[in-house]
């Protein structure tokens, strides 16, 4: 029985032996399966690695510790016109270009040695000769123990984008120098009221704060600059329309409380997409301009000996109060007067003396009016007009005898004169009320018919009607 019972023992023993190896045996053939699973995952992944970088639109190109070529993919290839067969092996450092600056090369290497990855932009050479720029991002490779092995770059071709860079920037250039040598204040603002660019001449003609332009602020520029015009209200009026209606332009001429006047044009900007980007304002300091402007149109409507009107100032001012007198049915008063025996007075006394004449009798007729709508001129040689809009023929009768009055208290002498010893003016006194279609060539003919009427009753006298 002892012996059975040992022999039992015996037989479990050798049973879990055989289980024990049974069980080693599957945890081998499992594993060496997860191996086999592994690696075949490997090579899956490798392959669809090396796919990823053979069709990359980037170039790749990996080197040894000393830089020496050990691969490049075919965008490589297509990009420079280098075959593997003539990359393989060399140093692309020998490909350096003058635009490049050297300092570029000690920073990349300097990285990249250190074990870091280095980002940045060069200038290299095609098989061809052609330059090109590109972007890379070189990094260290290093083994599964960490030993560094080599480096990979991946590289693009930024050469249009540098050109197009080069571009905006020729052109900003040309922009900002335009925009200084301006003679005009330049301000550009975008939509939310931001300060985008200005130029020394704006804050040259506004006299504005350092610490304005420094904010950058639109609204506080328009405070600085309301503060020195004449009328504030009608000023910031205008800019809030501009704003409130961004595809508006202008031209508004500003008045300044120290005497200057600007010039303000405003244009909005748009984009190819007619998206609203802001607005540009144009200040021109036009008042030397306007002062000369002033003086031309007062000389071109003056007369150059009397210093009064001339004949087409007059001839304006009648063609519109008459279109006036016309809408409001109001009478309209043209006193027309000639100096008696002119002629001969200028042949006696000489034409410097019948200048000083025609002079004093501006004066006269000058003084003889007071209203700001009414007008004296030179309508000829020796006669004279005043123009009486809304005047009736009793207020005409006034001025005109006044004015009669007034030559003949100058006391001018007048030798050859058969009506006085001094000179006298004889003068027709005409008033109409237009009617429609009526020409105000009826006043002027009718003031004409009576001034000579007074001439052939005796001159020196007046006839209205």
């Amino acid at each position: 029985m002892a012996e059975q019972d040992e022999t039992n023992e015996k037989l479990l023993t050798e049973i879990r032996i055989l289980r024990e190896k049974l069980a080693r045996l599957e945890d081998a053939e499992n594993s060496r399966g997860r191996a086999e699973e592994a690696l075949r995952e490997s090579e899956n992944r490798l392959r669809n690695l090396t796919t990823a970088v053979e069709q990359s639109p980037a170039c790749i190109v990996v080197t040894d510790l000393k830089a020496n070529i050990q691969y490049i993919n075919p965008q490589f290839v297509r990009l420079t016109g280098y075959t593997a067969e003539e990359a393989i092996g060399k140093n692309p450092r020998v490909l350096k270009t003058e635009h490049t600056p050297p300092e570029t090369y000690r920073q990349l290497w300097q990285t990249i040695t250190s074990g870091q990855t280095w980002h940045g932009e060069f200038c290299n050479r095609k098989k061809n000769g052609d330059l090109y720029w590109e972007s890379a991002a070189i990094a260290p490779i290093t083994s599964r123990h960490g030993t560094p092995t080599g480096y990979v770059a991946v590289k693009e071709d930024i050469t249009e984008r540098k050109r197009m860079e080069e571009d905006l920037q020729f052109r900003s250039i040309i922009l900002a120098t335009q925009q200084e040598a301006s003679i005009d204040g330049i301000l550009v603002v975008d939509g939310k009221g931001k300060i985008l660019s200005h130029n020394r001449r704006l804050v040259e003609m506004w006299g504005l704060p350092a610490e304005v332009i420094e904010s950058r602020s639109d609204e506080r520029a328009l405070q600085a600059m309301e503060e020195k015009v004449v009328d504030p209200d009608e000023f910031l009026r205008r800019v809030k329309y501009l704003y409130e209606h961004v595809r508006e332009t202008s031209h508004y001429t500003i008045a300044l409380k120290d005497g200057r006047t600007f010039d303000r044009y405003s244009a909005p900007m748009f984009g190819p997409d007619q998206k609203y980007y802001g607005r540009v304002w144009y200040y021109r300091d036009n008042t030397e301009a306007n002062c000369y402007r002033s003086l031309l149109e007062k000389l071109s409507s003056t007369d150059g000996l009397t210093g009064i009107a001339n004949r087409r100032r007059f001839d304006e001012s009648l063609e519109r109060e008459w279109r006036r007198a016309a809408r409001t049915r109001s009478p309209i008063s043209l006193i027309l007067g000639d100096i008696d025996f002119f002629k001969l007075y200028n042949d006696h006394y000489g034409h410097l003396a019948g200048d000083d004449c025609l002079r004093q009798l501006a004066l006269i007729l000058a003084g003889s009016t007071r209203r700001p709508t009414d007008l004296v001129a030179r309508y000829g040689g020796e006669e004279f007009v005043c123009l009486l809009p809304e005047t009736s023929a009793k207020g005409a009768l006034r001025v005109a005898e006044h004015l009669r009055q007034g030559v003949a208290e100058l006391g001018l002498p007048h030798a050859h004169s058969t009506v006085a010893p001094h000179v006298t003016v004889s003068i027709g006194v005409a008033t109409l009320v237009p009617k429609p279609g009526q020409p105000s060539s009826d006043l002027i003919r009718r003031a004409d018919e009576l001034m000579y009427e007074a001439k052939r009753n005796g001159r020196n006298q007046i006839q209205s009607a």
